[in-house]
């Protein structure tokens, strides 16, 4: 049976180590698969999952795959987890940025060692004019801050709030402020940001709108002499439309 496992691991290997996105995709559900019916006594083929994961071409099927694996099978991420720094440098330098931001967003944790080169790769790319990689990056942004200093946390959370108060892009203001998620971080109920939050609760995107109130009824403890005289305007204003013509309340 250990032959026969080592000899279907090759095959799997061949498959998404293929140019052929067609044969990528069959192999990423094959690998799933043969993951999630592996006998416990063969755990020890983590490692050799591993080895196939480095060498595998990743397109948008196997980072699906990836994720899936890494979050289900602890003894695969924690061989994997020391050369994860190399595997997303070999993304970014193949080009395929996309796949590289949404790994950072969605690994269980990023080893030190890579923390900073990662910063400045997705800063970079936040200059990007790719309207689609811009959506992704907020959450890679925030992912890396998390293992990061409280002065370069808060510098790099500042940063997002500043694109999203200067972008025109009403998508990438939603984005930015979806990829904040509990426990918030207490930066954001600074008065520098919640002066920022005044002007995101009065967008005339209404899910803009929302992504700053559900942040605001999150972190309202933390500065309520601030953020319930917010709330109160926002209500006060609800009232006022409630009881005008209906002409007003559509626009």
């Amino acid at each position: 049976l250990t032959d026969r496992i080592d000899s279907f691991i090759k095959i799997i290997s061949k498959l998404v180590k293929s140019p052929d996105n067609s044969l990528i995709s069959q192999g990423s559900e094959i690998l799933l698969l043969f993951l999630q019916h592996l006998p416990n006594h063969f755990n020890q083929k983590h490692a050799r999952i591993k080895k196939l994961i480095l060498k595998a071409n990743f397109t948008e099927d196997f980072a699906n795959a990836f994720q899936t694996i890494i979050l289900r099978n602890e003894n695969v991420w924690n061989d994997l987890r020391p050369d994860l720094g190399n595997l997303l440098t070999k993304i970014y330098d193949e080009r395929k940025t996309d796949i590289f931001v949404k790994i950072i967003a969605f690994v269980p944790d990023i080893p030190s060692y890579c923390i900073n080169p990662l910063t400045v790769k997705i800063q970079y790319l936040f200059t990007s004019d790719n309207s689609e990689i811009l959506l992704l990056i907020p959450k890679s942004i925030l992912a890396l801050s998390r293992r990061q200093s409280q002065l370069n946390s808060y510098k790099l959370g500042k940063m997002l709030i500043v694109n999203a108060l200067t972008t025109d892009s009403w998508e990438l203001r939603l984005a930015i402020l979806d990829a904040f998620k509990p426990p918030y971080p207490d930066y954001l109920a600074d008065p520098e940001f919640l002066e920022h939050f005044s002007i995101f609760v009065n967008d005339e995107q209404f899910k803009v709108k929302l992504a700053a109130l559900k942040i605001l009824s999150g972190i309202a403890s933390m500065n309520p002499a601030m953020i319930y005289p917010m709330f109160r305007g926002i209500i006060l204003d609800v009232l006022f439309l409630c009881n005008s013509s209906e002409s007003m309340r559509l626009r």
